[in-house]
């Protein structure tokens, strides 16, 4: 719903007043030309808005039958949606065995409190990091939105925030709790028996949706800001929270587990949203597979 509503105060700041029936192929390469030039937004943000936009009117044309189809602007000779710049952040095998090998250095009460702050929220970051990339690459609002109740003795289950609201039959996420996840539970998640407690103290109890949006980025802010300097302590290429989903994911198909294996551990509606989630193949694979022809 905050998209829909970005969008239409984007749609709003460009054409005050604009009724659906005014959006036709001329409209939306004036709208593009407005988004990427003079207002120097990205590809991604404006293929976002568009996207929403075709939704609206397809539902306005089946569902609420305020619009004939002859007027649709879309389709396969109408106006074509740019695609986003896939940003592909994914994290060779070595780099994030570099992480989880990395033992940050343990506030001591001898630090300043500035340092000592900084070393602790280092640590913190690294463990959230690596939960996210152990838990199947569990993205940052799925991980504030865990609960207690999500775990049992061996498994995590739980629900994608993203998708579950939009599908009829939402299949929960299955993780195994390996040694290496109840290690980061036992440390920074929660102690609490109670089943509806959130297990990391990211979300708290009574947030209204709106503070959870502005929670989780301002979590996501901070996170980035400290794997910036994890990268730099560890002579690696800069990298967000977005590289553990990314990373898990690349690693996993380059081990040579099945696409399909993937789409269902990542939750992906589509075989090929996690084909276009897929970093490409290491020069040292293609060298291998060359050498095999």
């Amino acid at each position: 719903i905050a998209l829909y509503k970005t969008t239409l105060a984007s749609i709003t700041r460009f054409h005050p007043g604009c009724q659906i029936t005014d959006i036709t192929v001329g409209w939306l390469k004036k709208y593009e030309t407005w988004m990427l030039v003079e207002n120097s937004n990205s590809t991604t943000i404006l293929s976002i808005y568009l996207r929403n936009v075709r939704s609206v009117m397809n539902r306005a044309i089946t569902v609420e039958k305020v619009m004939e189809q002859e007027f649709y602007p879309f389709g396969k000779y109408g106006y074509s949606i740019p695609e986003g710049k896939n940003e592909k952040q994914a994290l060779d095998f070595d780099q994030v065995e570099r992480i989880f090998k990395y033992k940050p250095p343990i506030p001591s009460k001898d630090d300043k409190k500035l340092e000592r702050e900084r070393k602790e929220k280092i640590r913190k970051t690294r463990a959230i990091f690596c939960f996210s990339y152990l838990a199947a690459g569990m993205n940052l609002k799925d991980i504030a939105l865990l609960r207690i109740g999500d775990i049992t003795k061996d498994t995590i289950s739980y629900y994608r925030a993203k998708t579950s609201s939009r599908r009829k039959k939402p299949q929960p996420i299955k993780v195994h709790l390996t040694k290496e996840i109840k290690d980061i539970l036992k440390k920074w998640g929660s102690k609490s028996t109670n089943p509806i407690d959130f297990v990391f103290d990211i979300y708290t109890q009574g947030m209204t949706p709106k503070e959870q949006r502005a929670r989780i980025q301002d979590y996501n802010k901070f996170m980035n800001k400290y794997l910036g300097y994890l990268a730099v302590e560890l002579d690696i290429p800069p990298f967000t929270t977005y590289a553990a989903r990314h990373s898990y994911a690349t690693i996993l198909r380059n081990s040579g587990a099945p696409t399909e294996f993937i789409q269902e551990s990542l939750g992906h509606e589509s075989l090929a949203t996690t084909q276009n989630y897929l970093a490409g193949f290491p020069d040292e694979m293609k060298r291998k597979w060359t050498e095999m022809l």
